[in-house]
C-alpha cells in the first residue's frame, strides 16, 4: 500500500522505516527494561542526575504515557511513548518526509531527559536508537512473530 497523503508518509515508508533497521541490533537487556514495565529506574538513573520526585513529576505530566529509562552512548535518557494523534501530526508534516527528520521530530516530541538535546553536537546513532525505542514502546512492532493459519 503507498497510500500518500498531501506533506505525510507512505504507510509502505513508514514500514520500510521500522522494518529495515537490520545493522541495529538491540541488546536483549535493553529489549527487557523496554518491554518490563517493572524494570528498576535505579539501576539506570542515577539520582544526582534526576531525581525520583522529578520522575514521579514526569508521570504525573504525562499520566497517559508510559515512561522509560535506558541507557545509549554512555547516557541516560528518559522517553515516553507516543500517542496515536501525536504520531498523525507529526506524520502530516511536510518535515517528516525525510526519514532522519522524522526520526529527530519523534525524538524532540517524547525525550523527557535530558531536556534540552542538541542533535548536531551528540553521537549520530542516538536518535535512530531512541526513535526505534520509541516506536516499540508505543506498539509498533508485535509482541510475538505472526502465527501462520
Amino acid at each position: 500500500m503507498t497510500d500518500l497523503k498531501p506533506g505525510g508518509l507512505s504507510v509502505k515508508l513508514v514500514q520500510k522505516y521500522l522494518h529495515n533497521r537490520k545493522e541495529y541490533k538491540m541488546e536483549e537487556t535493553v529489549r527487557e527494561s523496554v518491554e518490563n514495565e517493572e524494570s528498576s529506574v535505579d539501576v539506570l538513573i542515577d539520582p544526582d542526575m534526576v531525581s525520583e520526585e522529578r520522575v514521579e513529576e514526569l508521570k504525573a505530566k504525562y499520566p497517559d504515557n508510559d515512561i522509560y529509562a535506558v541507557p545509549i552512548a554512555g547516557e541516560v535518557w528518559i522517553y515516553r511513548d507516543i500517542r496515536r494523534p501525536e504520531y498523525y501530526k507529526l506524520k502530516n508534516d511536510p518535515i517528516a518526509a525525510q526519514p532522519e527528520a522524522f526520526e529527530e521530530m519523534i525524538v524532540k516530541l517524547c525525550v523527557l531527559y535530558p531536556e534540552s538535546i542538541d542533535f548536531e553536537k551528540g553521537k549520530a546513532g542516538v536518535p535512530a536508537v531512541l526513535a526505534d525505542l520509541i516506536f516499540l514502546s508505543s506498539g509498533f512492532e508485535p509482541a510475538a512473530p505472526p502465527v501462520k493459519l
